[in-house]
């Protein structure tokens, strides 16, 4: 993964982080673009671009939405997916 793909995926992510900082973080349904875009922050994540500060502003996201996703992404992979897709 470059530069660019990770800057497109962490950018697809904006509007998941905020439904859910706009929620509070509880009760949120996750579709399946949402969990699209989770998968995406995931591999930005493996890939070590999260650490890259001009990465994470060039694709719009502050550092609170970059809390938002790592907290869903612990909770599904600690908890594992929910069969309503519902994030308590």
């Amino acid at each position: 993964m470059d530069g660019r793909k990770a800057v497109t995926l962490l950018h697809n992510c904006k509007p998941l982080a905020k439904k859910v900082a706009e929620s509070g973080g509880y009760g949120v349904e996750l579709t399946d673009q949402d969990r699209a875009a989770l998968a995406g922050f995931e591999k930005v994540v493996e890939a070590g671009f999260l650490n890259n500060f001009y990465i994470v502003m060039t694709a719009g996201l502050n550092s609170v939405e970059v809390q938002v996703l790592q907290f869903l992404l612990l909770r599904e992979t600690t908890r594992g997916i929910f069969k309503d897709n519902t994030i308590y």
